[in-house]
């Protein structure tokens, strides 16, 4: 035939190519290798006695006990440095609970105090138990351990610690609503302007074009003015000073309002 099926064409493909030998993998090859783990001394034996058995299990016991009072005595002198240090002010503590009531003047700070609380008990990851009372106004907190039999652990006491700060520093640093609102702050920022314009104004048109100094006299040389000499320099100097204070006059505008010529000096 001129023309074959697909699937014929492919047997004669596969009937023209060259055997090749084919891969077998033993299932042996399959199994992931085993690595050796490291027991301890105590059990790599297999073939350990209930007696060994028994005594291990003991001593596993005691070193448990030891660590459960090496805990138990740091929890404690963790809440004795917290006691101390007035960490606890104000709660109402017994072996159950911790209770306190924080009273703040408005919704607003009350919210802070809380959000600011929320963030040290979440990186603590333990929470508090508290209500709003007071129109959103007042927290009442209780603090206990569920996981410890609803017992207060040091957990409770840090906590607390923390809300005596976030009290302190809310009520110390909070504030409702800003100083100016912003159609304040455009008033008061209008009224700078205009008061600068003002000053500004009044100067321009109360003062002269020309800055004012004050000219110190010139010093008299130290001569004999009994002298000819002494007299005639004296008389220059006196003359000077005249010129000078008629060119002041001139230029400020006094010149045209003086009666008469200020007289030379030895004139």
């Amino acid at each position: 035939m001129m023309f074959t099926t697909m699937a014929g064409r492919r047997n004669l493909l596969l009937a023209a190519k060259p055997a090749r030998a084919m891969r077998c993998f033993s299932s042996g090859l399959l199994v992931p290798l085993q690595t050796k783990v490291d027991m301890p001394a105590e059990i790599e034996n297999n073939n350990i006695s209930e007696y060994a058995h028994a005594q291990l299990q003991e001593s596993y016991r005691q070193f448990n006990e030891q660590c459960k009072g090496e805990l138990q005595e740091m929890n404690k002198n963790i809440i004795e440095n917290i006691v101390a240090r007035g960490g606890t002010e104000g709660w109402d503590t017994d072996m159950y609970a911790m209770k306190k009531t924080f009273e703040f003047d408005s919704f607003e700070e009350c919210h802070a105090f809380m959000m600011r609380v929320a963030k040290d008990a979440e990186e603590k990851d333990h929470h508090p138990e508290w209500n709003l009372s007071n129109r959103g106004k007042t927290v009442n907190v209780k603090l206990t351990s569920h996981f410890a039999d609803n017992t207060v652990t040091r957990l409770d006491f840090e906590l607390a610690e923390a809300m005596n700060n976030a009290f302190t520093e809310t009520r110390g640093s909070y504030k409702m609503y800003p100083m100016f609102t912003p159609d304040q702050w455009a008033s008061i920022k209008i009224g700078a302007g205009l008061f600068t314009f003002g000053v500004f104004a009044f100067k321009f048109m109360t003062g002269t074009k020309y800055e004012q100094k004050e000219i110190a006299p010139a010093p008299l040389p130290a001569f004999d003015f009994s002298s000819p000499a002494g007299q005639l320099a004296a008389s220059q100097a006196y003359a000077n000073i005249s010129a000078r204070e008629e060119a002041l006059d001139y230029a400020y505008g006094e010149y045209e309002s003086r009666d008469s010529v200020r007289p030379l000096p030895g004139c």
